[in-house]
């Protein structure tokens, strides 16, 4: 038998929700207003996904943002897709896509798989930020590492990294055959005549600079 609260939170909800899923949904819409970052989660993801409720963007992008504020790295990434796909309703348009962008790389330095992803094939296609291979490649490299398989078909359509002289150098290095790279590159070891065309740290997985504005440091 429903209760009074029931009865009215019943007209918010599709008509053909059982008993059952409106106590569910109560129980979720109370969390939520308590302040339980989880729960918040889930309502915003009732309300993005129409579950038990007619589907609604700006309900779920108020849950999700509360949710989000607290840390919650499903919240992030499910917000930072919201804001990609309807920023009309989100944010406005020319702050949409950096506040996506934060979320995704807030989510992805906590270890999201499909934050990681996201992040990865923004720096791909350069939407919003600064095109970059270079990222593209790390983020989605851990994504496909927690077996995340859109990251790897991904991966394998960025361009390799150039095998400069000094990256050479260094990959020979690490495996002990340094003396091979002056034989290959026709350098003098003694004279230190050597190939410093990769020496602005451009960055890199091999590179000497950072080269990755993503990590490390707001996006």
């Amino acid at each position: 038998m429903l209760n009074l609260n029931q009865k009215m939170l019943q007209y918010e909800l599709d008509e053909d929700v059982s008993e059952e899923n409106v106590q569910i949904f109560q129980k979720y819409r109370q969390a939520a207003e308590q302040g339980q970052a989880e729960a918040q989660c889930h309502l915003g993801l009732m309300y993005q996904q129409g579950q038990f409720v007619p589907q609604d963007d700006a309900l779920a992008i108020h849950w999700l943002r509360r949710a989000a504020e607290q840390g919650q790295v499903e919240a992030q990434n499910q917000l930072g897709l919201l804001y990609k796909r309807v920023p009309s309703v989100s944010a406005p348009d020319d702050q949409a896509d950096a506040l996506a962008i934060e979320l995704f790389s807030n989510a992805a330095k906590q270890g999201h798989a499909e934050a990681q992803y996201n992040l990865g094939l923004l720096y791909k296609v350069g939407k919003g930020i600064s095109q970059s291979y270079t990222e593209a490649r790390y983020w989605l490299s851990k994504a496909a590492e927690q077996g995340y398989l859109q990251a790897r078909d991904i991966l394998r359509l960025i361009p390799p990294i150039p095998m400069t002289n000094r990256r050479l150098f260094l990959l020979l290095s690490t495996i002990g055959l340094s003396s091979s790279f002056f034989a290959l590159t026709g350098c003098d070891n003694k004279s230190g005549n050597r190939d410093n065309s990769d020496n602005s740290g451009s960055g890199g997985f091999l590179g000497g600079g950072s080269g990755r504005s993503g990590r490390g440091g707001s996006s």
